[in-house]
């Protein structure tokens, strides 16, 4: 069974310690999880962090122990974090979280063992030499953390190595305050001893706890109105570079609309545009330097069927003897760009192109024959690409209508039409410069159409390029031109976001954290003060109680008690020994003078009162010893003392004193003066208070003139008795003689035993020989009376010798020399008989 009950226990400890480093782990989660809420983007570190100072805690009160669960608690909080960014776990947030989950731990570890070395474990932080060692330390204990994290950071590339300072003094100073604020707190928490933890917790942690945590929201809740409205204006100047950037496109390609209408106009303007003519028209415009992405400007005339051959052979004679139409088929007509400028390098694979057998731009010139105005394409790979950077491509297109014939309606416009100039564009190359200053910071992207994918993506700015942290600033809008819809989306680049103002949201958040930790020392060390004094004072209240325990023990050990009264309201205390010798409760007894006096022995009241009036009248302490009388008619003996104390004006203004109970001293007395009189076996006077009371007899005797008569006895046979039975029985008959001799005196008269066998007995105003013989023989008829003793029955005579007092004996020795003399007669006579002695005769026959 003990076996069990201490695996048991075992089993109870284990658990229990679990639970302890189970409420570290989430205390580290939830405190951490609070305080990044504090940092501002694309920041890493929150401006105080106080699962720092909590770990340090840890290692400092539970030692090595903790070092995993401190561990586990920072792996799950930095990728609780990372996936909050994110959305989904990512190697590179694990590789943080374990990077940053091992730089807290061995910081913990280090610190924990440090402090437990310089600062004396089981003291507290309201130690001054204590808190200046701490407070000295901490910054350089937590270079720990913050260099190896941020380290780690720019190692796996999250930051760059320009961001290191940047990113390092915020993230050691966080742990600095973290520190600095939760050591000392759960030091007062969890290293306090178990009795007191609750007092030390309410009186110092809990104010500077208020405090903190009132400071902290105060700072959080100014800051954020602070990044709201900083964010805000940020994101009107984000917006306004999304509307410049967006105006730019559009501005782009109305220029380039622009371009078309003037060389529709070449066509307009002349019956025939020759190759070489439509050839300086495009020069002139230097494409390549003022309008970039254009790849070249075309035109695609329209061919019949009917005119298929004729128009080939045409070309040919031109100079292009491999020239025809692709693809190759059957069409209702088709289309063939016949000129392209410049005619050179990618341009060249699009000439004879028929765009209108590929159904997007069939589409889009559609639109344009049927409207008379430019229209874009979709989407489209040119014909000018190859298999290297192919970029996404539209082309736009303008009609271009026979000269003199209508083109007012639709049906005009079909059947009138020569064909469309037309420029392609390669999207990268077309938004090379959109953003002009803003390219690195900013990422723009346009998607074809209203939703945006992957399949719809037409330009991305930065495609290789993924920032590691979501954007803060995001500009949509759309661009309806020319037939097609443009979604246009801007989002902050990590250099846009470090271009924000964020020196007043500093200035409030390290001025209120500042302001907040002054504010908690100061409320630390008045705190701790009023529990230095609150303890004195406990310490001093204990001890004065632990003294007035000891002085009651002390009075109850030694049965003093004690009284005070107020004899200017007359009011009276008592301790509680005084009570106990009174035998009152004092729950129902209210002490009085008067009481008290009615309790004083009968006897003993007048001088108590007159002792205590003395006192009064000349200003003197006053002791007396007294009688009590209990209830029960019992006696008390008591000693008691007392003084009056007077103002300046020798008015009284109080009475203490000092009550004993001496019953069992006067008890122990009475028995010790019995037992120096009075024989310890017999209870009869020994041979001093016979000698005392022989004197005291002799005394009246000759005062009074009366008579005085002794009997000096001596048994008979004792002896043999004695030695034959035992001195058990020898001592039983001497109790057995003495009652028997009792028996037969007054009152007035002293029985003695002198020693051994031998006995007395004064008979005080007997002068008459008769009456002494008289009690002689009944003496010695009484003691001849068998005595039965322990189961035996023995018989013994008494020798008695009889003296009388008259004037001529001068002292007891004379008195006691007859009786023995006349004793020592009688026996010598045979025994068992009386003999008396005179001053005239020395014995007497019977």
């Amino acid at each position: 069974m003990a076996i069990i009950a201490d695996f048991q226990g075992y089993v109870s400890e284990k658990r229990l310690a679990l639970m302890a480093y189970l409420l570290l782990t989430v205390a580290y989660i939830a405190s951490g999880k609070l305080a990044l809420m504090l940092a501002l983007p694309p920041g890493y570190a929150s401006p105080i962090f106080p699962p720092a100072g909590i770990a340090i805690a840890a290692v400092f009160i539970g030692g090595r122990k903790t070092l995993p669960w401190i561990f586990l608690g920072s792996l799950t909080l930095n990728e609780w974090v990372g996936y909050t960014s994110n959305h989904k776990i990512v190697l590179q947030d694990v590789e943080v979280a374990f990077i940053v989950a091992v730089a807290s731990m061995l910081q913990a570890a280090l610190a924990g063992w440090f402090l437990r070395r310089i600062i004396d474990q089981q003291g507290s932080l309201t130690n001054i030499r204590n808190s200046l060692l701490f407070l000295s330390l901490t910054p350089l204990m937590c270079v720990t953390s913050a260099t190896l994290s941020v380290s780690g950071l720019w190692a796996v590339g999250v930051i760059n190595a320009t961001d290191f300072t940047r990113q390092w003094l915020p993230w050691w100073l966080g742990d600095t305050l973290g520190v600095v604020v939760m050591f000392p707190l759960m030091l007062a928490l969890l290293n306090e001893p178990r009795k007191s933890r609750m007092g030390s917790t309410n009186l110092i942690a809990l104010p500077v706890l208020l405090v903190l945590v009132t400071g902290f929201l105060a700072v959080y809740f100014i800051q954020q109105f602070a990044v709201t409205e900083t964010h805000s204006k940020q994101q009107d100047y984000f917006d306004y570079q999304g509307r410049e950037v967006t105006l730019r496109i559009e501005q782009r390609l109305d220029a380039y609309a622009q371009i078309l209408r003037g060389a529709r106009g070449l066509f307009v303007a002349s019956q025939q545009v020759e190759r070489n003519e439509f050839h300086d028209f495009v020069s002139s415009l230097d494409l390549e330097r003022r309008y970039p992405g254009i790849l070249g400007i075309g035109l695609s005339l329209i061919v019949h069927p009917d005119d298929l051959v004729a128009h080939i052979s045409s070309v040919r004679k031109q100079g292009f003897p491999d020239y025809t139409l692709s693809p190759q088929g059957q069409r209702e007509f088709y289309t063939s760009i016949i000129y392209i400028e410049p005619f050179s390098g990618r341009n060249l694979r699009a000439f004879g192109y028929d765009m209108f057998s590929e159904p997007i731009r069939r589409t889009a010139m559609e639109q344009a024959r049927d409207l008379d105005r430019s229209i874009m394409s979709g989407k489209v790979k040119l014909v000018q690409e190859t298999d290297r950077e192919v970029q996404s491509g539209f082309l736009m297109y303008l009609p271009v209508y026979f000269n003199g014939r209508p083109h007012t309606t639709v049906s005009e416009r079909r059947s009138n039409i020569l064909g469309w100039v037309y420029a392609p564009f390669r999207m990268n190359d077309l938004m090379a410069g959109i953003l002009g200053e803003q390219v690195h910071n900013i990422d723009l992207e346009i998607y074809e159409g209203t939703t945006p994918n992957a399949e719809t993506l037409i330009y991305d700015s930065r495609p290789d390029q993924a920032q590691s942290t979501a954007p803060l600033f995001h500009y949509t809008s759309q661009i309806k031109t020319r037939g097609q819809i443009w979604t246009v989306m801007l989002t902050s680049q990590s250099n846009f976001e470090a271009t924000i103002d964020t020196k007043r949201i500093t200035t409030i958040r390290t001025s209120g954290f500042l302001i907040t930790i002054l504010l908690s020392l100061v409320m630390w060390l008045l705190a701790a003060g009023r529990a230095r004094a609150l303890k004195l004072a406990q310490d001093m209240t204990s001890e004065l109680r632990h003294s007035e325990e000891r002085l009651k023990e002390a009075q109850r050990v030694a049965r003093l008690g004690s009284w005070e009264e107020d004899l200017t309201t007359h009011r009276l205390d008592w301790s509680d020994e005084m009570y106990r010798i009174f035998e009152r409760d004092p729950t129902s007894f209210q002490p009085t003078y008067e009481a008290v006096l009615e309790a004083i022995h009968p006897d003993d009241r007048a001088q108590v009162d007159n002792a205590f009036k003395e006192s009064v009248i000349h200003h003197q302490p006053w002791e007396i010893e007294h009688r009590l009388l209990m209830t029960d008619s019992r006696v008390k003996y008591l000693r008691a003392k007392g003084e009056i104390s007077y103002d300046k004006e020798t008015q009284m203004l109080r009475s203490i004193g000092a009550v004993q109970d001496i019953t069992e001293q006067r008890l122990a007395q009475e028995r010790i003066e019995h037992m120096a009189h009075y024989d310890t076996l017999t209870n009869l006077p020994n041979r001093t208070l016979f000698y005392d009371r022989l004197r005291q007899a002799i005394f009246m005797a000759r005062r009074n003139r009366n008579g005085l008569t002794l009997l000096y006895m001596d048994l008979d046979g004792f002896k043999a008795v004695n030695d034959s039975l035992g001195h058990q029985v020898g001592d039983l008959l001497l109790i057995g003689v003495a009652e028997r001799l009792s028996e037969c005196v007054r009152e007035s008269d002293t029985v003695s035993r002198l020693g051994g066998d031998e006995f007395t007995i004064i008979f005080s105003g007997m002068n008459s020989e008769e009456d002494a013989i008289a009690e002689a023989k009944k003496i010695i008829q009484n003691i001849s009376r068998p005595f039965k003793l322990d189961g035996n029955k023995v018989t013994i005579g008494i020798s008695i010798g009889i003296a009388q007092y008259n004037e001529k004996t001068n002292t007891e020795e004379d008195l006691i020399r007859r009786a023995d003399e006349a004793m020592y007669s009688a026996k010598a006579s045979g025994k068992n008989t009386y003999r008396i002695s005179s001053m005239n005769q020395a014995t007497i026959p019977n």
